[in-house]
């Protein structure tokens, strides 16, 4: 059911307050319009004997059910039973209810379960039901949501690293590799965890580190070797040194564990990636591969009748800028309640065509002639994209860049008069570019 229809008549209505132990329920009946309240401990046995009874009370017809849980066990459990048609309501909605109901602000958990009712009995058609996309799908979705988060808490590490480093061992930055999370930086640290440490190594040992991992840059080495046969210590203070030291060996140790974990993801996320059956219409879209091809099925998914126009997907992704009219004023912002990861996923991979895309490329000098900064430019972009994603999923027509380059150049786009008056400025040395400008 999409959003601004007619309101959906259910045989109950249910609103769930949801909490670590405890869940409070609200139910209405549609015949008697009577409620009935109750509080559940939480624990999966009565959760079930809950659901089990209200199915048999209403002998199988269909029952709404509210929560603001999107994800955790609670709205995992419910999704388990095909009599429930659940409503996932954004807990800003229903606060801002709450203060237009009760100014106080006081917060009531019963009271909250009874508004969250009253919102999917009463408003429903302005809410978009839960619907279980193919088991693939969701695996797919869930387990590229998971990698993101860890490597979330990489990139917190390796800042937090570096700025260890900084304190007693800055040399480190420099030498140990271009990136503090990769193999040669975790192994380096591991192996010399000071400078006082360094400087005890041969430079002969140095260099066949570097060798061994893979280091072929052999001018790269050398300085490294330099800088650090001339390096001088920010401290020599041994209890600064020491306690900075044993940090460090716990971050590298957590960042080692991390590298092998999210490995294991893109393994399983790479299978799982190759078999869909979305993959060969994603695989046509230019810088897809095997890290935003399935992030862009995890965010599109596979129900061609979840979203009615691209305006829906451009929204709900959060790419869409939102604008706000107050009698003479006008503001025009990025879209700040959103699914996280899907606008985290359109927007990074937008970024990425303009080292994949003439057209792409073109359209994002355009913007940043116009004054726009990086990001405001890379989600003009990926807005964009979205309307021509849009088509190629709703009608399943894999993209075809020259022919999107054909039709802007017959248009007379000012993307293409980009392409044609400055091809240095767009130059990517691919076979699109030398089709198009030879």
């Amino acid at each position: 059911m999409k959003p601004g229809g007619k309101r959906t008549k259910f045989a109950a209505v249910v609103g769930i307050d949801w909490a670590d132990k405890k869940h409070d329920i609200c139910v209405w009946d549609a015949e008697s319009e009577a409620l009935d309240r109750s509080v559940l401990e939480h624990r999966p046995e009565l959760l079930h004997d809950w659901a089990r009874k209200l199915r048999d009370r209403y002998k199988g017809l269909p029952v709404a059910i509210g929560l603001e849980q999107s994800r955790g066990s609670l709205a995992y459990l419910l999704m388990q039973y095909g009599f429930f048609t659940i409503f996932f309501i954004h807990p800003a909605t229903v606060a801002r209810m709450r203060e237009a109901w009760a100014p106080s602000g006081a917060k009531d958990d019963p009271g909250d379960a009874e508004l969250i009712m009253e919102i999917t009995r009463d408003q429903n058609q302005k809410l978009t039901a839960w619907r279980p996309d193919t088991p693939e799908t969701r695996r797919l979705q869930l387990l590229c949501e998971k990698r993101r988060k860890f490597v979330n808490l990489r990139v917190k590490l390796t800042n937090r690293l570096r700025s260890m480093l900084k304190a007693y061992y800055p040399l480190a930055n420099e030498v140990a590799g271009d990136k503090l999370h990769e193999a040669l930086a975790l192994d380096f640290l591991t192996k010399w965890p000071t400078l006082q440490a360094l400087k005890r190594a041969r430079p002969s040992t140095i260099h066949s580190f570097y060798t061994r991992h893979s280091s072929r840059y052999m001018d790269t080495i050398e300085k490294r070797i330099a800088a650090i046969a001339a390096a001088e210590p920010v401290t020599e203070d041994p209890v600064i040194i020491e306690t900075h030291a044993m940090e460090v060996a716990g971050i590298v140790a957590q960042l080692k564990v991390l590298r092998k974990t999210i490995k294991e993801y893109d393994s399983v996320i790479g299978k799982l990636y190759t078999q869909h059956d979305e993959a060969t219409l994603v695989a046509s879209l230019p810088a897809t591969g095997r890290v935003f091809g399935p992030r862009l099925i995890a965010a599109l998914g596979t129900d061609r009748g979840r979203f009615n126009s691209a305006g829906e997907l451009a929204n709900f992704s959060g790419i869409a800028p939102v604008t706000e009219r107050s009698g003479k004023s006008e503001w025009i912002h990025r879209r700040w309640k959103c699914p996280v990861f899907v606008k985290q996923s359109f927007h990074e991979w937008a970024n990425e065509t303009t080292k994949h895309s003439l057209w792409a490329r073109a359209f994002y000098i355009q913007a940043k002639g116009r004054g726009m900064g990086h990001h405001q430019a890379v989600r003009a972009l990926a807005f964009k994209w979205i309307r021509i994603i849009y088509k190629c999923w709703k009608e399943q027509i894999p993209y075809d860049e020259m022919h999107y380059l054909s039709i802007l150049k017959r248009r007379g786009s000012s993307i293409w008069k980009i392409i044609a008056e400055d091809p240095d400025a767009i130059r990517l040395n691919g076979p699109v570019e030398s089709q198009f400008l030879r």
